[in-house]
């Protein structure tokens, strides 16, 4: 028997692991896997499985703010230099679906999430929305908190907002590593918190993207 997504949108929970949606080859949630140097994020482990933790520079970690949302702690990064990074990218990624828990507090271009110089990366300023090297029309409210998702095929991007489909539009190349969250190459870097972020090396078809939707909406209580 299938459980319909309705029901557990109206029960507030939903069973959620690293195999519930297939190819997951990146996960980070504030909650879980946090090392701390004494208030700052040193290191954010890697749910999936697949060992890809993410380092901070002794002079460039985020703050871990403990209770920042729906009871939950969050991670606070500057937008001047705060970044968590593994030494080599994951690389192998043909197609690429991404879910990012997020509340920007500035208005200029930051990157959620990046591959190395070579490769692309997702992010979006207040009024423009940014996938690889190639930008489409979409607005971010500072000082609100959105499940950002989006997926990107190498000739396509699409971009959806708390589970409605934002925009899409023809991407130049492809998102084909990851490298970082909270900048990408050292260039662009987000000023906000992020609470969780997943990773697939594929696109989701609708139903996979509304269980790991409604798994966001209802840890973190953002819509």
């Amino acid at each position: 028997m299938i459980i319909p997504i309705s029901y557990w949108r109206n029960q507030g929970a939903l069973p959620f692991s690293a195999s519930t949606v297939s190819n997951l080859r990146a996960w980070y949630k504030a909650d879980v896997g946090i090392t701390l140097n004494v208030t700052t994020v040193s290191q954010w482990n890697d749910q999936s499985g697949g060992g890809n933790h993410l380092i901070g520079t002794s002079t460039a970690q985020p703050l871990y703010v403990a209770s920042s949302l729906n009871g939950l702690p969050t991670i606070l990064f500057d937008g001047i230099n705060d970044s968590l990074r593994m030494a080599s990218p994951i690389t192998g990624f043909t197609n690429v679906t991404y879910f990012i828990v997020i509340k920007r507090n500035s208005s200029a271009l930051g990157v959620s999430i990046g591959g190395d110089a070579n490769n692309y990366h997702y992010g979006n300023d207040s009024t423009t929305l940014y996938s690889g090297f190639n930008s489409k029309a979409g607005t971010t409210t500072t000082s609100t908190w959105y499940v950002r998702s989006g997926t990107g095929t190498g000739s396509v991007a699409t971009w959806y907002s708390d589970g409605v489909l934002l925009t899409s539009h023809s991407q130049f190349g492809q998102f084909n590593a990851f490298q970082s969250v909270g900048d990408w190459n050292g260039t662009y870097f987000t000023s906000g918190n992020i609470a969780e972020v997943l990773i697939y090396d594929k696109v989701l078809n609708s139903t996979e993207r509304g269980v790991v939707d409604v798994y966001l909406r209802a840890k973190w209580a953002t819509y």
